[in-house]
């Protein structure tokens, strides 16, 4: 077990993070190496569990996934069932019908991949969310797979679509804690609007500025069957964009540890409002011609 120094009251912590900075015309955000402190609230502390629809996110516990081999945690086979799980529990949430995992990582200091990020975003900016829909949409539509076809095609039909992302850790949290802010305690001014183009997941973020007055969440020594689900996306929003909640991963004030933890992550797109079956099929059956397809989504599905 592991002590904490810098307490404000009960289930209350001084959590460190950082922010990025940007420029105009630049092709990356960059990393702003000065720490500050964010008061972080501990999910095991509150009575009111936050909801997708309030907070932006909530959590679910007892989330068991079968046939995870625990000598390799970050196996092929892991991130299959990690990613199946994921979506069912998309659909389960916002009661889509339809959803499709589009991206997935393990985040870890031992991998080649990316370890925990400190830095203060949400996964797109409007600009970032409109170029990986567009993404999307091509990748599906390439697939070959029939029903990603006809998930393309709802899209191009005028679907309303979210997008959430699904995080875990593989190990019980002793360091680099997923801190949430509350989505209503944030400012249209808290999120810098620098002109720079997405071209790929790293500039697509929407990166944020802290502020008193925010409301920052953790869960304090999270378990891997402990799933955080949080709003990055909602097309169906008056700025078509809506939700899109800032977190980061924070170490807290005074901790002992020094063990990173590895964690899993996925963001799952999920059609909300269906377009017409007609004019949906008529898509569908010109995505289904390879020439045609080829000819209008370039590309190929990125697992």
């Amino acid at each position: 077990m592991y002590t904490f120094d810098f307490k404000l009251g009960p289930g209350s912590f001084i959590g460190e993070a950082y922010l990025y900075l940007g420029r105009d015309g630049d092709r990356r955000f960059h990393f702003d190496y000065q720490k500050f402190d964010v008061p972080l609230q501990d999910l095991r502390h509150t009575t009111e569990k936050p909801t997708l629809k309030d907070h932006g996110f909530t959590f679910v516990t007892d989330r068991h996934v079968k046939g995870l081999n625990p000598s390799n945690h970050f196996s092929h086979r892991n991130r299959a069932a990690l990613e199946a799980d994921s979506v069912e529990l998309v659909k389960k949430l916002t009661g889509a019908k339809r959803a499709f995992a589009f991206t997935s990582s393990f985040r870890d200091h031992r991998l080649h991949g990316p370890g925990p990020n400190p830095a203060i975003h949400s996964d797109f900016s409007l600009k970032g969310a409109t170029w990986i829909k567009e993404k999307v949409k091509r990748d599906l539509a390439n697939s070959g797979d029939p029903s990603k076809i006809d998930f393309a095609a709802g899209m191009m039909g005028g679907a309303d679509v979210v997008i959430l992302k699904v995080w875990r850790p593989i190990i019980p949290v002793r360091r680099n804690h997923l801190g949430i802010c509350k989505w209503d305690s944030i400012l249209e001014e808290d999120a810098p609007k620098w002109k720079i183009v997405p071209t790929d997941y790293d500039n697509a973020v929407q990166p944020w500025k802290y502020r008193n007055g925010q409301q920052w969440y953790f869960l304090s020594y999270q378990q891997p069957h402990e799933v955080f689900v949080m709003m990055q996306h909602d097309s169906s929003a008056v700025d078509h964009h809506g939700i899109n909640v800032p977190h980061a991963a924070f170490n807290l004030k005074g901790h002992r540890s020094e063990l990173p933890r590895p964690s899993y992550e996925t963001k799952v797109i999920a059609i909300i409002n269906e377009s017409p079956p007609s004019f949906r099929e008529q898509i569908r059956s010109s995505l289904s011609l390879s020439k045609i397809s080829t000819k209008l989504y370039p590309g190929s599905l990125e697992n």
